[in-house]
């Protein structure tokens, strides 16, 4: 399962060397009215940004929006779910 991965948009505004105003400027003037307070919430990971907020992400920092999401890595059974057999084990 691939989940939202916050820390791909800190990156690639660290790379442009763009800050939050930056990032705002860029959605607000060119797409969409946004606040400063749901992008802060997406670069801190609080909130995902929408459907159609993502696709104005990846258009703004030129990337697709697969690359805001990363492969959720199960743990011990299918289902996700810890049973600490492989914690008793160690022991």
């Amino acid at each position: 399962m691939k989940t939202f991965n916050h820390e791909t948009i800190n990156k690639l505004m660290a790379d442009r060397k763009w800050n939050s105003s930056d990032l705002h400027r860029a959605i607000f003037l060119d797409y969409a009215n946004i606040s400063t307070q749901a992008i802060n919430s997406w670069l801190s990971g609080k909130i995902t940004p929408s459907a159609k907020y993502l696709a104005i992400l990846s258009d703004v920092l030129g990337v697709s929006i697969d690359d805001f999401f990363t492969e959720q890595k199960r743990r011990n059974n299918e289902r996700g779910i810890s049973t600490g057999a492989s914690e008793r084990s160690r022991r």
